[in-house]
This record gives structure tokens, sequence and C-alpha cells, in this order.
């Protein structure tokens, strides 16, 4: 029996260990670009792969930007492409990539926009790059309208569906279209009427038989917007099904969402005012809506449900008054209530600093792509952040906070000793806490104490040796997490 309470915790300890965390720029290598990542994906052999778009700031240039790293966030290769003009910084168009898989075999399709110069029109294109990123094929769908992509899925016979906009009349209508895994076009369709549709996410559901799509509804007119949550449903064949709003405040604009365990669907975005996700069932009904206002401007931009029906969201939140722009990971239940909120701000937080893609990582963690801003050169780098399963980007993990805002600089530096430690653990702050809890690796709750004091003694003598996580709460939902180490 102690052979196998060793084993265990040497596996438990394992885990956490081996789960990779960094925070890195991916600069293209020229300061005066503007880097952006989109979409990010962790491949079959453990590397990740960001893609956006980089362009000049003086001059009409936009590229589309790849960068491959290895599982520790160091660069393999990057790669631009110019499809809309062949000479670098020479061209007024567009291209960007907007979405990435890995195939089968183990290279890469990619989603993008690209501009048409002589009509200076948007088209959708589908792209193949080798796992050394070098084109192996690309294939443009034009259309006399601008035509923009969001997102796309595999689907389980082999073809690819692909959702957008299509802008023609003054309005923007709902774009799909599909084709072959070589981008041969099947079929391309539009949806609309006189308001605003566009949709960001695209899920296959009911056994491969319908795609449903997340995204908002409504219309602009300057200094007036009115949009809301909205929900469509097509059969495979593209043909409309259904289609249903949410909302009550004047804009509440979703970037998306996607489809839950239980059959329903899950939409983020902006509403009232605040970041907020909003839970339908499989009929469409209307069953919960949660903010997150951290500030004034939030925005949910993508939101996940992991495999014990929780969620996960990247927050991204501009607070004017004080001018600070940060990107944020958090988890909530099944029910949208919070769990945690991690704010990832450690380089300038008056320039931009925003999450637009994340994904999951085989090792139980999350990795995110986005903008990491400057003030002046190099301006803005493509931002990755891979993190653990609790949302830490690094050892010490010192950017955790719950509640509605973050710890002040007043309420110091949390500290535990000893640690390691093989009986009492001493924790001390430099203001009165209320709680201690004491969190698995998993972060489950092991031990929970009420506490009104600066300091307290946690007793750990009875459970085993392994690495543990120190959750230290203060007034107003506040909180802060260390790792200790149980010997």
């Amino acid at each position: 029996m102690r052979f196998l309470l060793f084993i265990l915790i040497l596996v438990c300890s394992t885990v956490s260990i081996g789960q990779v965390r960094f925070n890195i720029n991916l600069a293209c290598g020229i300061d005066t670009v503007l880097d952006i990542g989109r979409k990010v994906i962790e491949t079959n052999d453990g590397k990740f792969v960001s893609c956006g778009t980089y362009s000049h700031p003086f001059i009409n240039y936009q590229a589309a930007y790849i960068v491959k790293t290895d599982s520790l966030g160091n660069v393999i290769w990057k790669k631009q492409y110019n499809f809309s003009a062949p000479t670098t910084f020479s061209n007024n168009g567009t291209d960007m990539f907007t979405d990435v898989v890995e195939l089968p075999d183990s290279n890469y399709l990619l989603l993008g926009i690209t501009t048409n110069t002589v009509t200076n029109d948007d088209d959708v294109f589908l792209c193949k790059l080798d796992t050394g990123g070098n084109l192996l094929w690309f294939k443009k769908y034009m259309n006399p309208n601008d035509d923009e992509s969001n997102a796309f899925k595999l689907t389980p016979d082999g073809k690819v569906i692909i959702v957008g906009y299509s802008f023609s009349t003054g309005y923007s209508d709902v774009l799909l279209i599909k084709t072959d895994l070589n981008g041969n076009l099947i079929w391309r369709k539009t949806f609309g009427n006189a308001f605003d549709e566009v949709y960001e996410s695209i899920d296959i559901i009911k056994n491969n038989t319908e795609y449903i799509l997340g995204g908002r509804y409504g219309y602009y007119n300057t200094g007036n917007p009115y949009y809301d949550f909205s929900v469509m449903r097509t059969d495979t064949a593209g043909n409309e099904l259904w289609q249903q709003q949410y909302g009550t405040a004047i804009d509440e604009a979703a970037k998306g969402g996607t489809a839950t365990l239980d059959s329903g669907y899950v939409l983020c975005g902006t509403y009232n005012g605040e970041g907020a996700i909003v839970k339908i069932d499989k009929q469409g009904i209307f069953q919960w809506y949660k903010n997150y206002g951290f500030t004034a401007n939030s925005t949910v931009v993508q939101v996940k449900q992991l495999p014990d029906s929780n969620y996960v969201l990247i927050i991204s939140t501009s607070d004017l008054i004080t001018l600070s722009f940060t990107g944020h990971l958090v988890k909530v239940d099944k029910n949208g209530n919070l769990l945690w909120n991690r704010i990832y701000s450690p380089f300038n937080t008056s320039a931009p600093n925003f999450f637009y893609g994340f994904n999951t990582t085989k090792d139980g963690g999350f990795v995110m792509t986005g903008e990491n801003g400057h003030i002046g050169q190099p301006y803005q780098n493509m931002w990755l952040v891979k993190t653990d399963s609790l949302g830490c980007d690094s050892v010490t993990c010192s950017y955790l906070v719950t509640g509605q805002s973050a710890i002040s600089d007043e309420l110091g530096e949390m500290s535990l000793a000893p640690n390691p430690t093989n009986g009492l653990l001493a924790i001390s702050s430099k203001v009165d806490f209320e709680k201690i809890e004491l969190l698995s690796i998993t972060g489950q709750i092991l031990l929970s104490e009420t506490v009104h004091a600066k300091t307290h003694q946690l007793p750990l003598q009875n459970f085993a040796e392994g690495i543990y996580f120190v959750r230290v709460v203060y007034s107003k939902g506040l909180s802060t997490v260390k790792k200790v180490i149980k010997q």
C-alpha cells in the first residue's frame, strides 16, 4: 500500500511539473510591424502553431503571419505570406489568417482573408502548408461582394465547412462555404435580410447532421448600435433550419460560442456592456446569463467547455480611465459561476494586451494567443501564453485574482514558510485575510478554514507528499494563490 501511495504521489507530482508554462512575444523581427495572433493550436507532436497577421503602421500593408514553436515556446520558424501582392510593403491589400487546423497528414490547413487589389474587395481563402511552413496550395473563393472568414471545421466525411459574412447591400449576411480537403469549392451560400448577421463560430452537432453558428444579429447606426446574441442552425447542405436572438440591452455583441455536452449551446461576447456568456438548451430556449464585469469595457472573446462540464473563457478588458488593457483566462462552473480569474499583464499595461484565441492542451493546460502592445517601437507583437491547468503561466504564479477587481499593491506579497514543509505551514500577509484553502493540483479544495488575521498556521501533517496550492481570500472576494510542496 505504501509503495502504491508513493507511485501515486510521484505520478501526480510529475503531471504538475510536466505542465509547461511560458509567456512570450513572437515578434516577426521588424520593429515597425504590428503583429497579432488570431488562433492557436497544439500539434499532435506537442508543438504550437499561432496564426494571424502583421501590418505596417504607416503604410497600407497587411500580411498573413504564422509562427511555429516547440513545446517550450522556442520559435522553430516564422513565415509571412503576401497573397494579394508578391512584394513586401508594396500593396494596398489585406492578407490575414483567421483560423488553423492540423490535418491527418500532419500538415496545416489555414483559413484567411485576402484583398483583390484590382476590384478592392475581400475574398475568403484556404491554403495548405507543410510542417516547415512551405506553401503547398492556395485557393481563393472570389465573389463581387466583400467576403470575410471567421472560423472553420473539418467535417467527419472529410470536408471543410467555413463560416463568415458577406457584405454587399449595406448589411452583412451569413456566409457558409463548403470545400473538400484540397480546397475545391462544393458550395457557397449566404443568408440574410435587412440586418447585420455576423457569425464567428461553427460546430457540428446532432450526429454530424447539422451545423450550429454563434454570433450577433442587429444593425449599426452611427452612435446607435443595436445587436443581440444570435444562434443559427443549418443542415449539412447549408439549408437554414432556425435562427434565434437573445438580448435586452441596446448593444449585445456575441463573438461566437460553442456546443455544450448537454446538446445545448453557450454564446460569449459583450452583454449589457460587460463580458458575458449566455446558455441555451438544445431547443434554443434561454437558460441563464452570467456577466464578468472586471472593468466597464470587457468582452468574452472565446469559450470552451471542459470534460468536467466547467467552462474556460478568454476575456479582454479595457479600462479607459487607468489606461489598462489586459488579457484574462477565466474558469467558471457549469452554471457560469466564477471559479478563478487569471490576469496576464507582465508587459506594458498602458498599451493593448489582448487575447483573441485559445485552446486546451494535452497536458491539461491552456494556450492563448493575441497581441502584446507597446508604446513606440516595436509597437505590438504576437503574444503566446502557455499555462498549466490552474492558469499559471509561471512557477511563481503571481497573477491570480478572483472577484471584481485586482488585488492592489497595498496587499503586499503573501508568504508561505517553510516551503517545502513536512508539517505546519505558516501563512502571512500585510493585511487581514478571511479564508484559507488548500487545493490539489487539479484545483479541488482539500481544506478550508475561515480566518480573520494577518497570519495563520495551516496543518499539513496528514496530507500526502506532493504539490499543492494555497489560496488566501481577502475582502470583496479578492484572492491570491501560491504553490507549496509537502515532504
